[in-house]
């Protein structure tokens, strides 16, 4: 799979450019539809590899890897503030 979407971007690339004689109406034609092979695969390959679920495991660790980061951060924060707050007086 991986090699066919390879393969489409690379003709895609390969293509030659336009010249003066082709009509300017062909070339959004051409873009959308390679716009929507390219989808097509990244969805196909998406749902062989089960996105879903890596995409699930992805967030989770990064959620419970940056919290704490973050939790240590605010407190580090509030320790070093002097400002006078509301709850200060």
């Amino acid at each position: 799979m991986r090699e066919n979407l390879l393969d489409a971007l690379r003709a895609s690339q390969m293509r030659p450019e336009p010249t003066a004689s082709v009509s300017s109406s062909n070339r959004p034609g051409q873009e959308t539809r390679r716009v929507w092979a390219i989808l097509c695969l990244g969805l196909k390959n998406f749902c062989r590899i089960d996105g879903a679920h890596w995409a699930g495991a992805f967030a989770f660790n990064a959620f419970f890897s940056l919290f704490p980061l973050i939790l240590l951060l605010v407190t580090m924060v509030s320790f070093l503030w002097t400002g006078t707050g509301p709850g200060k007086r």
